[in-house]
């Protein structure tokens, strides 16, 4: 379920508070005495609703060779998270968001990604010149969320310091990547074997 889950469901709905531990000065963070219990239990459930787009297209430039445009995208509509299949009311939304809550396999959860690729086959010496753009969308820390079993608690804002103005959003980000590769044809050689009679 997470230590996050299990302090946001203790706060917002007052769930699970037993598995919170505070030391002597109500901390759980200062001292080895405050700590949360997270044991390991199939309890929850994903749902994960989006639409993949795929396109090719090739054409030829006449006597310059062929052209190839390929983009493949991702758009991520719904990411629920659901820590107690039982509780509905202990879900959340991540499609958008990154944090403790919303970062899992795959890392933050962008709502639109993609790579798109442009291939021109020259017609010199099997010449191949790529270029790719990938693209991945604009995030935002999972604590500015509206739902209460995400958003962080009252009265901690960037303002006070209780979250970091670093971490607020990851800005969308794209990366592009420039390729050539050349086919070399191989020749075989045939060996000829002669017999010699004596």
């Amino acid at each position: 379920m997470g230590f996050a889950t299990t302090l946001a469901l203790c706060a917002n709905q007052g769930l699970f508070c037993n598995r919170v531990h505070r030391d002597i000065n109500g901390s759980l963070w200062v001292s080895q005495q405050g700590f949360v219990d997270d044991p390991f239990a199939n309890q929850g459930a994903l749902a994960e609703k989006g639409y993949d787009l795929d396109v090719n297209y090739r054409f030829n430039v006449g006597r310059y060779g062929r052209l190839g445009v390929n983009l493949v995208g991702t758009y991520l509509d719904e990411w629920t998270v659901t820590p107690l299949k039982a509780l509905p009311s202990t879900s959340f939304g991540c499609a958008g968001y990154f944090g403790n809550n919303c970062t899992y396999i795959n890392g933050p959860n962008y709502r639109w990604r993609h790579s798109l690729r442009a291939t021109w086959e020259t017609p010199w010496h099997g010449l191949d010149v790529s270029l790719a753009w990938r693209y991945f969308s604009q995030v935002r820390l999972d604590q500015f969320s509206s739902n209460p079993n995400l958003a962080a608690p009252a009265g901690c804002t960037v303002a006070n310091g209780c979250i970091s103005n670093t971490d607020t959003h990851l800005p969308s980000i794209s990366y592009l990547d420039l390729t050539a590769a050349i086919q070399q044809q191989l020749y075989q050689l045939q060996r000829q074997h002669v017999r010699l009679r004596v």
